[in-house]
């Protein structure tokens, strides 16, 4: 005997098409995620937001997208297919190596989740580097720092040019 079997896509559903970011980012530096997402269920999706975020360094950007329409809706003027770019920050203390970028698309019905890999480089992640002869100070950012060291005959403030260095 044969049996006929009808199935029906799931009423809300969005799956990534790509995610697409730099592979190698300098610590200090910002660098894109660029997303593209499809409605692949039954019903439009309504409100769908794109949040990209790595954990491991506390930051988080969130971006509006728009509606999706489902498929069949060929009347619609929306698209069942949208995409979104985020900007993250790496901070410039950042440690180098590998890093998650975690990517989510959802709505108040559905959440998809997809993540890829970078590598941050920092040469310099630590602001003071202790020498053979006293103190590196080392300002990787683009503004000036100012420091205050404590030494044994005083306290010393020295300021730090925007990406320069200062020995104590």
């Amino acid at each position: 005997p044969q049996i006929t079997l009808s199935t029906q896509r799931a009423p809300y559903t969005a799956d990534f098409v790509s995610i697409s970011a730099n592979d190698n980012v300098k610590a200090g530096e910002s660098f894109s995620v660029e997303v593209v997402i499809k409605n692949t269920g039954y019903n439009s999706l309504e409100d769908m937001y794109v949040t990209a975020k790595i954990s491991a360094l506390g930051i988080e950007k969130r971006v509006f997208v728009g509606d999706l329409v489902n498929v069949e809706d060929e009347d619609s003027d929306n698209p069942d297919v949208v995409s979104g770019k985020l900007v993250l920050s790496i901070p410039y203390t950042a440690k180098a190596g590998k890093y998650l970028v975690e990517v989510e698309a959802s709505n108040a019905e559905t959440s998809s989740t997809d993540s890829v890999e970078i590598t941050v480089q920092n040469d310099f992640p630590e602001a003071v580097i202790k020498t053979s002869t006293g103190l590196l100070l080392v300002n990787p950012t683009n503004d000036l720092k100012v420091y205050r060291v404590i030494l044994s005959e005083g306290e010393k403030i020295v300021s730090v040019q925007a990406g320069s260095s200062e020995s104590v």
